[in-house]
């Protein structure tokens, strides 16, 4: 089951932070269309300040991590403490914060990126 555009944005829109709640959401990069790219990735999100990133399994459950800061592929954190990970539930989202005991918020380098830390 893919995760239709709005339905999606319905459940995570509580989540969001405020400044970005009932925006008109795009979709930059898909697997499916633009490839298994990294660079392609990283080439449609280099203007942007925040963005989602959502995945379906082959089980059908939905996550994903909503990101701040300036996506860039070096080696290094980045981010704000408005990040935070999520699992779509059948009634909405389940988030889960930081907890701002560190700044090691998004990391990423030449090989991907990530959400979370220790």
């Amino acid at each position: 089951m893919k995760v239709k555009q709005e339905a999606f944005f319905n459940k995570l829109d509580s989540a969001l932070p405020k400044y970005v709640r009932n925006i008109p959401w795009r979709l930059l990069y898909s697997l499916s269309r633009d490839g298994i790219s990294y660079h392609t990735l990283e080439k449609k999100l280099k203007n942007f300040h925040f963005f989602v990133v959502a995945v379906t399994d082959k089980g059908g459950k939905s996550f994903g991590g909503f990101f701040t800061g300036k996506f860039w592929m070096r080696e290094g954190f980045w981010g704000t403490g408005e990040s935070f990970l999520f699992e779509l539930t059948e009634t909405g989202a389940k988030t889960y914060p930081a907890t701002l005991e560190n700044n090691l918020f998004c990391f990423s380098d030449e090989d991907g990126f990530g959400l979370g830390s220790q």
